[in-house]
């Protein structure tokens, strides 16, 4: 009796926590158990996957996706943000080409004061000032109105600020870095500043050009920082894509999840714009989803085939002694197999190097 009682307590205790185990699976399953950490390691990553059903992948994919595409609307919005910053600068470059066209056309009416061609052009050159100066205008509101690029901005100055007055104070232990882009309020600098008197309006076209150079590579540094945090959530992404694949996802969908992460993770890079592309380029280069990165797997690649080669020649010429020794194998034969066997070891370690550089095959 004892006996059938402790079997029956072992059974309740054995279905008691299968049950509490699928209530936890179920409680947690419609909501994704991954992504709480977007930069959580790679290997961590693939250990809590494993144990997941195919159905509970598929809700981690589409939360990674999730936080991948707000990535994306984040880089899309400063990367307009760019693009209005360009913009109000050339328009500065040209209201300055106005001005300049004035003074001209100012100084040569007042030495040919009766020169009614002197005069018109004159007119003219005011004309255009006025003309550039609305359209100037009408830029700066339209960007004022893009309350996305304009958060972003303000996101970018606050984090150039903080990187600056950190590195100051790892430099020198003085918390006050100086004039940094956020003291600069391009804010100040208005559409109603070119209406006002023209005697220091050539100044306050400058100082706000100076200003919005000053945005633009903020936000050029902040998007350095942005597609490194993109490339870093794609990865992870694309893990837990793999993974849904493998426990049996629909092969249409995996196509879909394949193509949206290469979709957004192409960057464009716009020749027009020669310091942008500058400015990208060096900081991919230096950062560590980046050139750092690539440099690291290309290392990693060349150590492995300098050792798949060193190993295939190592077990070529066992094998060929083992040959010489054999009277039951032909020349020729042991010729084929020496060569097979060292074009197999370079071959099983090129895979194994295409791996290390994160290149499926």
């Amino acid at each position: 009796m004892n006996n059938r009682f402790r079997y029956f307590f072992i059974l309740l205790v054995f279905v008691a926590g299968s049950s509490a185990f699928g209530e936890q699976v179920t409680t947690e399953s419609g909501n994704p158990v991954t992504t709480g950490d977007p930069l959580i390691p790679v290997a961590e990553l693939k250990l809590r996957l494993k144990p997941l059903t195919q159905a509970e992948v598929g809700i981690e994919v589409a939360g990674w996706l999730k936080l991948l595409q707000a990535k994306v609307q984040e880089i899309s919005a400063a990367e307009i943000a760019v693009q209005y910053r360009k913009a109000e600068l050339d328009k500065a470059d040209e209201l300055q080409q106005a001005l300049d066209a004035v003074d001209k056309a100012r100084q040569a009416a007042s030495e040919q004061p009766d020169d009614e061609e002197a005069a018109a052009t004159l007119k003219q050159a005011e004309q255009t000032v006025e003309e550039t100066k609305n359209a100037a205008g009408e830029m700066l509101r339209k960007a004022a109105e893009d309350k996305d690029a304009a958060q972003i901005t303000a996101a970018a100055e606050k984090e150039i600020e903080q990187q600056e007055k950190t590195a100051a104070e790892t430099a020198s232990g003085d918390a006050d870095a100086g004039t940094s882009a956020a003291d600069i309020r391009v804010e100040d600098t208005n559409a109603d500043d070119v209406d006002k008197e023209s005697a220091g309006l050539e100044t306050r076209v400058q100082e706000a050009a100076d200003a919005r150079a000053e945005s633009r590579k903020n936000l050029l540094k902040y998007l350095t920082g942005l597609r490194e945090q993109q490339t870093a959530l794609a990865d992870r992404t694309n893990l837990a894509i793999d993974d849904y694949e493998r426990k049996g996802g629909k092969a249409e969908e995996v196509d879909e999840f394949r193509k949206y992460v290469g979709a957004v993770s192409a960057i464009e890079i716009d020749v027009s714009d020669a310091s942008a592309t500058w400015t990208m380029v060096t900081g991919w280069l230096m950062s560590e989803e980046g050139g750092l990165r690539l440099l690291k797997n290309i290392s990693v690649f060349i150590l492995i085939m300098l050792v798949a080669m060193f190993l295939s020649r190592l077990v070529s010429r066992a094998l060929k002694k083992v040959m010489a020794r054999s009277r039951q194998t032909s020349r020729l034969l042991g010729d084929f197999l020496v060569v097979t066997v060292r074009r197999l070891v370079i071959g099983i370690g090129i895979l194994i190097g295409l791996a290390a550089m994160e290149i499926n095959v």
